[in-house]
């Protein structure tokens, strides 16, 4: 069994988004991300109501505020890049936001290298019964800034527990 998600990366009309979800939704798909430009926050809510496939947004939240897309009740999932927005904190704290709206959230990288990949892991692992994410992107790089400590086993991706990438290099600062 595997899930399957699709991403028009906003380059739909709300015409043409209407029409793929119809053809999609005996798919069953997991959910189709960004069906529209960013921009179009209120015309992706009134697309959302119009169909039974789940709405992830995306891009949507580096163009409005998180608050904006929560309560424009535009998504079923919104995907967090922690790096975009601000680092690891501010992902789990959108995460907790998201959920407390009934908005579930999915981690994934902008093809981040190891540390930032590394990272968005630790926020993958701090949200309870979060849904797969898409973290394993260590492979569409050329080449990376050190060995992945968290590589992809089984389909699941292990937090590591022990030190970081630095190793003991800043024991002495504790």
């Amino acid at each position: 069994y595997v899930d399957l998600g699709a991403d028009a990366n906003g380059a739909w009309d709300a015409g043409a988004a209407r029409q793929a979800l119809d053809r999609l939704e005996p798919v069953d798909l997991e959910y189709i991300e960004q069906p529209l430009p960013a921009a179009e926050l209120s015309e992706t809510a009134r697309l959302r109501s119009a169909t039974d496939v789940p709405i992830a947004l995306d891009e949507s939240l580096a163009t409005h505020s998180v608050e904006t897309v929560l309560t424009a009740d535009a998504a079923d999932i919104i995907v967090l890049k922690p790096m975009a927005l601000g680092g690891p904190d501010r992902a789990v704290d959108v995460a907790r936001r998201a959920r407390e709206a009934g908005v579930e959230p999915v981690v994934t990288t902008t093809i981040d290298a190891v540390v930032a990949r590394t990272a968005a892991v630790h926020v993958a692992g701090a949200i309870p019964d979060v849904a797969a994410c898409g973290l394993a992107t260590s492979g569409l790089l050329a080449d990376d800034l050190a060995p992945d400590p968290c590589p992809v086993a089984d389909g699941r991706i292990a937090v590591p527990d022990g030190p970081g990438l630095a190793g003991d290099a800043f024991r002495d600062l504790l």
